[in-house]
């Protein structure tokens, strides 16, 4: 006799389970197997039992299994604390992979955290920071030719102030290593967005009023480029293959926790007047321009320029696994078979 065995019987209970499982009542199937077939039966007790009845016919042997089916994460709380950042890009306010700009009638008059650059951090014209504390660092080097008004430090190898510069200032020449680009796996906002029918295949091209608010799933995945020359309101993550490219005025994000402005492969450029309450992530440059106001971090693997008028540059921690956010998806299932009786 072929494959009549409590083991096989047992095996091919679990796989059918597996895929005939509904999500209330009973339900049943029949499997060939081998020489012979099964019938399965399944009863859904809990979010984490299941039982699986099984009657298998061969040769004119019949031989019943019970099963019992139990997810072990279905338990699972998720830890609400912020993932380990300390080293990395994600505690930065602005993270420069290059050099980081900041040049022209640029006035900071209200930025915290740190500002990092792998290549040089220089501050250039009629540039001012002013704030109430915030760390300039650089692995290259730090210039300054505008004045530099705070409660914070200045680290790097090189460093050259050829303006004035508060006496709280802490200024040490010292090594700094470089920090590498941070990834960001963005394969659960994909499906996210393909889930609620938000992938859009081409370029998207807006130089109309655009208005991406209670956006289903708050995920917009763009298979190319964005461009918007109007204004938007956009209270949604948005994710681009290629460039994203902001003219208008826009505003990204009334709420912080929606919000995520990413180029996967590209550049971000925002030239109009634009308050992003979130993230702006790109492995190209990241270019500011125009009249922002930023409660979040700006992410670059490549080039930071902010060369405008932009106010406010304040820290909150914007990239993956965000207390309550991505962090409060539960685990995937992992069944095992709690008990099994003839």
């Amino acid at each position: 006799m072929k494959y009549c065995t409590k083991t096989s019987i047992l095996t091919i209970a679990i796989i059918t389970a597996l895929s005939s499982v509904t999500a209330n009542g009973q339900s049943t199937a029949t499997v060939p197997y081998g020489d012979g077939e099964f019938e399965v039966g399944l009863t859904p007790i809990s979010n984490k039992y299941c039982i699986v009845n099984t009657t298998g016919e061969c040769g004119g042997q019949t031989v019943e299994v019970e099963v019992l089916l139990e997810d072990e994460n279905a338990d699972y709380v998720p830890d609400p604390g912020q993932p380990a950042i300390d080293g990395t890009a994600w505690e930065n306010t602005i993270f420069a992979g290059g050099t980081l700009s900041i040049s022209g009638s640029v006035g900071l008059d209200d930025i915290d955290g740190t500002l990092h650059a792998n290549n040089k951090l220089q501050i250039n014209g009629g540039a001012s920071i002013s704030p109430d504390d915030v760390h300039l660092s650089s692995s290259k080097e730090v210039r300054v030719n505008g004045q530099l008004q705070a409660t914070g430090s200045v680290t790097a190898p090189t460093i050259t102030l050829r303006g004035p510069a508060d006496p709280t200032v802490t200024v040490t020449e010292q090594e700094v290593p470089q920090k590498a680009f941070p990834e960001y796996n963005l394969t659960g906002l994909y499906y996210t967005a393909q889930e609620n029918g938000q992938i859009i295949s081409g370029n998207v091209r807006s130089n109309a009023d655009l208005n991406w608010d209670n956006v289903p799933g708050g995920v917009v995945w763009v298979e190319g480029s964005v461009s918007v020359t109007a204004d938007a309101n956009i209270n949604c993550t948005l994710i681009a293959t290629g460039d994203i490219s902001i003219a208008g005025n826009a505003n990204w994000g009334k709420a912080y926790d929606s919000t995520r402005i990413i180029s996967r492969d590209g550049t971000i450029r925002i030239t109009g007047n634009t308050e992003v309450n979130g993230l702006l992530y790109a492995p190209g440059d990241i270019t500011l321009t125009g009249t922002a106001k930023i409660v979040g971090q700006v992410v670059s693997g490549s080039d930071v320029t902010v060369n405008g008028d932009v106010e406010i540059i304040n820290y909150t921690y914007a990239g993956p696994d965000r207390p309550g956010i991505d962090a409060g998806n539960p685990l995937a299932p992992s069944i095992k078979v709690g008990a099994w009786q003839k």
